[in-house]
């Protein structure tokens, strides 16, 4: 069991279950989790990328945790502040 799976497991026995899980699609997420709390997190297979409930929107909505440089320079200044993203490096022919 690896560092991470292991303090995963020990806060979900001390009642704090802040990882919501894997999911095949952010649909999928969405459909099972369509509200969250503050810090809630889960893992989109389909993206390969964890997502978290952002509170600091104007909507609350679940928010992919990676993102393209070029797609974060689009954000607002608020927007940018609001999550942690992972920015990385723009992939040859994606969408950014």
């Amino acid at each position: 069991m690896n560092t991470v799976s292991y303090e995963l497991m020990m806060l979900k026995l001390e009642g704090i279950n802040i990882f919501k899980g894997e999911f095949a699609t952010e649909s999928a997420l969405q459909t099972a989790y369509p509200m969250a709390e503050m810090a809630d997190f889960a893992y989109v297979t389909a993206t390969n990328s964890f997502w978290a409930w952002n509170t600091g929107l104007t909507t609350p909505a679940w928010v992919n945790l990676n993102i393209e440089e070029t797609q974060y320079l689009l954000l607002a200044d608020a927007a940018k502040a609001a999550v942690n993203y992972l920015v990385v490096p723009d992939m040859e022919g994606g969408n950014g």
